[in-house]
């Protein structure tokens, strides 16, 4: 029997394949497709992609804007959406690759140290959170 972090080795397969089927795309998206432009700051880039992502939610899941670590909150679901996106052709990114990792941690770290927030009349905890 194999055991790894606590899990059985049937266990932790069970669970990627669980988190691959939620956690997988399901088509590609052109920037052009969603009128991103790189290099020109997070309202041509960031802001776009978030609207394009909320085309695909219930109209009151968008969060007000500048809303703490999230973007989206489904209700019926439970589930906190946080939309990013990266430039990785950047002369940055490029000379020094780690960037893009420690971008990555960071916006993970940040959705899993989620305790609380709340802007403009709408609140979300932990609590509510499970996908």
């Amino acid at each position: 029997m194999l055991v790894s972090g606590g899990l059985l080795v049937k266990d932790k397969t069970k669970a990627a394949i669980s988190f691959m089927s939620r956690n997988t795309a399901t088509a590609t998206v052109k920037a052009t497709e969603v009128g991103m432009q790189w290099e020109q700051g997070n309202m041509k880039q960031g802001m776009l992609w978030e609207d394009y992502v909320g085309k695909s939610l219930s109209a009151d899941a968008r969060l007000p804007k500048n809303f703490k670590t999230f973007d989206y909150y489904d209700g019926a679901t439970k589930t906190a959406t946080s939309v990013k996106s990266m430039d990785t052709q950047t002369m940055a990114k490029l000379a020094n690759p780690n960037q893009v990792y420690s971008s990555i941690k960071g916006n993970i770290d940040a959705a899993a140290k989620f305790k609380e927030y709340a802007l403009s009349g709408r609140e979300l905890t932990s609590s509510m959170i499970s996908n």
